[in-house]
């Protein structure tokens, strides 16, 4: 646990380079709270909250941040985590990028989020139909 609570502090610097470092730990080093594929027994559980304080903080920078390789590394990071608990902030990152889009070329955090979400739901739902992934996720979400 303190590895992790150190990395989220790291996430709160304006440093882009600790910032991707930060997320790339965070997702082998939170994975043992969040996994939801793991064993019974396998899967940390003290303390209680820091599994969905590491998916708030990455999940935040997903949908927030202004540098693209952050908000990619972030779609990784959760995509790594196996939790049901990052859908969504994908689908919230989806919004987002598709809005960027307009503007900026974010082609290729569209597609990882894309790909993100087909890996944790299954589902082959398009990026651009945010309003179907939405569906998708208040009728299915709580039986996942």
């Amino acid at each position: 646990p303190e590895v992790v609570t150190a990395l989220l502090g790291a996430l709160r610097t304006g440093d882009l380079p600790v910032k991707l470092g930060a997320i790339h730990a965070l997702a082998s080093a939170a994975r043992p709270f969040l996994d939801e594929t793991l064993k019974a027994g396998e899967r940390k559980t003290e303390p209680p909250s820091l599994g969905q304080q590491v998916v708030d903080a990455v999940g935040q920078r997903l949908v927030q941040d202004r540098a693209w390789q952050l908000r990619q590394a972030a779609s990784s990071c959760l995509v790594r985590l196996r939790t049901r608990l990052a859908v969504p902030y994908l689908i919230e990152g989806l919004k987002a990028e598709k809005a960027r889009l307009a503007k900026e070329k974010t082609a290729q955090v569209m597609s990882g989020l894309q790909e993100a979400l087909f890996s944790l739901t299954g589902q082959e739902i398009p990026g651009d139909k945010i309003g179907a992934w939405e569906e998708y996720w208040k009728k299915n979400g709580a039986s996942m």
